[in-house]
């Protein structure tokens, strides 16, 4: 359907750029006609001047080639000047051959006209350029060159109109957190570097080969002869990635759990077959790793899983059954209490549901908005008389989705909930993600530039675990970075991990902002923070999660 669809348009454009060019022509042989005769002429009773017509129609022609230019590019672009070239013809033969010198300003009139086609036209072209190497930056990834997310659901539909059958295959890294936490991020990144060539290499001409993001890819490969051969040629694939790699002096093996899906059997849409092959993935990690399953119907059981911790969000939303703890940040040099970091719970029927266990679930399902506001909200209403008796100038920390934070509402609920209950902006601190930089860059500096005016303290949450480009963090008009617990288990251990926090704070120093270490659990990771110059730590160190009594106290001892 879309072929047929896309062959009528070119047939409609064909015959819309004949009827310009017959049109151009005939008004064209209407000025000759005119100008032959070098009369006046009247219209409806009005005398006009037949120079006036001529070169009325002569303005006509000329917005007539322009708009072929704009309208048909290159093509576009030769017919006006082959037009062009017969309206300069008729010229000439007038001027040298009946005497005609007045039709020298029109002929520089038509030769303008071409030195303006000539620069539309090369405008046009590098515009073109431009446009089409953004669209290949838009639709390959930036670590391994390989197409994106993006660029796998526009290229799926080719598949599904050029195949019968096909296999969408979810391909999934083994225990790559590993490599980060021991390696670091730039081990990793080297890691899918190498796994994205490994892959490469076993391709079949028609196989489509895609990076999701982070340690996910996605691969389509056409049914030619039997799903046997299909499921041998993703086992000769798979084969690829199950190595040893050296990464900073450290051996890792490389494995990759693989889900298989069928088109159309499995589903008969981009949406469904992922979905499919993501659970099909997902049991291949379940029950052993390193292995390729494919997708069966009873496999759906992790679908209702999936569905069982949407209800628990829902049910805490209805039933009001969150609650808040807080955990304390304090000036490493001062030990001074700098504020407290918001933590959400849910209270299960007496047990304790952690964010890790529903978070996830909430930012694919969009819950995630309904749950930032409820923090918002509940704690501005619990600090906000406490810190109007203090006066000091303690901060609260809220984390903010990158959902919310594009969200058109975002900033109206905020400023509402700041006016009903009194919270005096200069103790709030809103805390992000890099994700907010994959998202939209320019809508989060919009946002973030009207929380920094209206005295909100700004920081990057869990900085280092993302893979947004330190280019685009240099936009974000931020005061504070948080460093990731994941690498600050590591200092003390891994040499890696330890100059890789000591570069992170020394480029937060360099853009005028302060470091904040997340997850410090003993002295030892301590002393290594002083020493490198760390501002402040939040973690069991000096103080676990409080409840909001707790933090209350402690904030009106400070008074």
């Amino acid at each position: 359907m879309r072929s047929i669809s896309v062959s009528n348009s070119s047939k409609s454009n064909k015959l819309i750029l004949i009827f310009d060019v017959s049109l151009y022509l005939i008004l064209l042989l209407i000025t000759s006609v005119i100008d032959s005769k070098q009369k006046e002429l009247n219209i409806f009773g009005v005398a006009f001047q037949y120079n006036s017509v001529c070169g009325l129609i002569t303005a006509v022609n000329c917005l007539q080639l322009l708009y072929m230019v704009i309208t048909y590019k290159k093509r576009g672009f030769f017919v006006a000047c082959a037009l062009c070239a017969i309206h300069m013809t008729n010229l000439l033969i007038q001027l040298i051959g009946a005497g005609k010198t007045m039709v020298i300003s029109s002929m520089s009139m038509v030769i303008v006209n071409f030195i303006t086609l000539c620069v539309m036209h090369s405008h046009i072209k590098e515009t073109d350029k431009i446009n089409k190497k953004l669209q290949l930056q838009a639709d390959t990834d930036a670590l391994t060159d390989l197409p994106n997310m993006r660029a796998l659901q526009k290229n799926i539909q080719k598949y599904i109109d050029k195949y019968k059958e096909f296999a969408l295959v979810f391909i999934d890294l083994d225990d790559f957190k590993m490599i980060n936490d021991i390696s670091g991020h730039n081990s990793g990144d080297d890691a899918l570097k190498f796994v994205a060539n490994e892959l490469k290499k076993k391709l079949s001409p028609d196989d489509y080969l895609v990076r999701i993001g982070g340690d996910e890819f996605a691969l389509i490969v056409p049914v030619s002869s039997s799903r046997e051969n299909v499921i041998k040629h993703i086992n000769d694939i798979s084969g690829m990635t199950n190595q040893n790699l050296g990464l900073s002096f450290q051996m890792f093996r490389v494995t990759a759990s693989f889900g298989v899906a069928f088109y159309p059997e499995d589903g008969r849409d981009y949406a469904t077959l992922l979905s499919c092959a993501d659970t099909a993935m997902y049991y291949s990690k379940e029950f052993g790793k390193a292995k390729i399953t494919e997708y069966r119907e009873g496999m759906k059981n992790k679908l209702l899983v999936s569905h069982e911790k949407e209800q628990l969000i829902r049910d805490a939303i209805e039933n009001d059954s969150f609650f808040m703890m807080f955990q304390p940040q304090y000036n490493l040099h001062t030990r001074e209490l700098r504020g407290f970091e918001s933590l959400i719970r849910i209270n299960r029927y007496g047990r304790v549901v952690y964010p890790g266990e529903f978070m996830s679930i909430a930012e694919k399902n969009g819950m995630i908005l309904n749950i930032d506001r409820w923090v918002i909200k509940n704690v501005m209403e619990s600090f906000s008389e406490v810190l109007r008796r203090c006066g000091s100038e303690i901060l609260i920390s809220i984390n903010i989705s990158a959902a919310h934070l594009l969200d058109k509402c975002f900033l109206p609920d905020l400023r509402q909930a700041l006016e009903e209950t009194g919270f005096p902006p200069r103790c709030l601190e809103v805390e992000v993600t890099e994700s907010v930089c994959l998202a939209s860059v320019e809508h989060a500096v919009v946002v973030l530039n009207q929380l920094r005016d209206m005295g909100i303290s700004l920081a990057i949450d869990d900085f280092g675990t993302g893979y947004a480009s330190l280019n685009y963090l240099a936009k974000l008009p931020v005061q504070l970075l948080k460093i990731d617990k994941s690498f600050i288990d590591g200092i003390v251990s891994d040499e890696g991990a330890d100059e890789f926090v000591r570069a992170i704070i020394s480029m937060g120093h360099t853009m005028k902002m302060e470091i904040i270490a997340e997850g410090v659990e003993d002295d030892e990771q301590l002393s290594i923070l002083t020493e490198i110059g760390c501002d402040y730590v939040q973690g069991y160190v000096w103080n676990r999660p409080v409840t909001e009594e707790m933090s209350k106290t402690m904030v009106l001892k400070l008074a």
